[in-house]
């Protein structure tokens, strides 16, 4: 048996969230997986999270929950999930959500603390976001690290090692074999080694985000080739995507400007980040994944504050740009949803992040 303090499982982590927010969470199992010793197992929301997720060391097993609303009844998902959380050893157990829905109005329990009661999870093993409040502008990964500091009741005292030094970033990674696929579906494209500028124009959520307009996405596109004559510009984009993005890539008139929209999935992306010299992207998922491979980027922040959710990446690898030029940033992200417009964004305070970039990796 055994001891009262020692858990004998892989340490879990649940959250239900989109693509970039699994990618924030990276920062987290990583946390976890050195605090309790093995890789941590994760119950996601977004089916992308085994793809996403393939490769990395410190995660183990892979469960999706699909819709958070879908009642318990009708889905044979969370059936298996409830299965597979019955058979696993007793360990230390992290739910992270952003917002306490109750799974029924009778109740106080979220679905995910439901299904892990229904599971036989004691809430002894449980650490929960009631145990620690976000503060207002705090970093979703640096309040998802506080949360993993902290040891569920059951295994206080234990063994479990204080949180690793540095505090870990998101990270993910690409295979070699997959760089190398990425090279040759790019060979495929003409491409022959040149330096890539990656741009995400488009957003899932633009209809609440704003768009950018495409006039500024071709002045940015001629002044990165009018700096870095020798690049490849591919604009990035799902197949829904494809048209806007090709239409952009039709006004640019240049030999040199390429639409990837409706090519890339999820492990080819990862690895073309991976290959590309820079990326200038909307603040979305493919924006959130190049920080998290080391890719040099600059994000046009919308009405999400960068200041908790913005993407993270090696040290001088990642630059803000906002419409507030040089007015200080207001004291509340409530303000700031309110009044920030990803239109009113410049050219130039884009370019000048880019090169920025550029002088980093000279």
């Amino acid at each position: 048996m055994p001891s009262a303090t020692t858990p004998s499982g892989a340490p879990l982590l649940a959250h239900h969230g989109a693509l970039g927010d699994t990618i924030l969470l990276t920062a987290m199992l990583q946390a976890l997986a050195a605090r309790w010793g093995a890789p941590c197992d994760l119950v996601a929301g977004t089916s992308a999270a085994p793809r996403l997720l393939a490769g990395l060391d410190f995660v183990g097993e892979v469960r999706v929950l699909g819709g958070r609303k879908r009642p318990y009844a009708t889905s044979p998902r969370q059936w298996e999930l409830v299965r597979w959380l019955r058979g696993r050893a007793p360990s230390p157990c992290y739910l992270v959500e952003r917002w306490r829905h109750p799974v029924a109005p009778w109740s106080s329990l979220t679905r995910l603390e439901w299904l892990l009661r229904r599971a036989g999870v004691p809430p002894e093993h449980v650490v929960t976001t009631l145990e620690r409040t976000r503060a207002p502008l705090e970093h979703a990964v640096d309040y998802q690290l506080a949360l993993a500091a902290l040891d569920p009741p059951a295994f206080a005292g234990g063994a479990a090692a204080p949180l690793p030094e540095p505090p870990p970033r998101p990270l993910l990674r690409a295979s070699p074999a997959e760089v190398e696929e990425c090279r040759a579906w790019l060979g495929g494209l003409g491409w022959r080694g040149e330096p890539l500028v990656l741009l995400q124009t488009e957003a899932r959520r633009a209809s609440k985000r704003g768009r950018w307009p495409r006039e500024r996405w071709l002045a940015v596109i001629a002044g990165v080739l009018a700096e870095l004559p020798e690049a490849r510009v591919l604009v990035m984009g799902t197949a829904e995507e494809r048209r806007r993005t090709g239409e952009l890539v039709a006004a640019a008139a240049d030999p040199r400007v390429g639409n990837a929209a409706g090519e890339l999935p999820l492990r080819r992306l990862l690895a073309l980040l991976a290959l590309a010299h820079s990326c200038i992207s909307l603040d979305t998922g493919p924006g959130q994944a190049a920080a998290a491979v080391g890719c040099p980027l600059v994000i046009l922040a919308g009405t999400a504050d960068p200041r908790r959710n913005r993407p993270l990446g090696p040290p001088g690898r990642v630059q803000v740009v906002t419409a507030y030029a040089e007015r200080p940033w207001p004291e509340s992200g409530v303000v700031w949803f309110a009044e920030h417009r990803l239109e009113e964004i410049e050219v130039g305070p884009v370019l000048a992040a880019w090169r920025l970039l550029e002088a980093c990796q000279s």
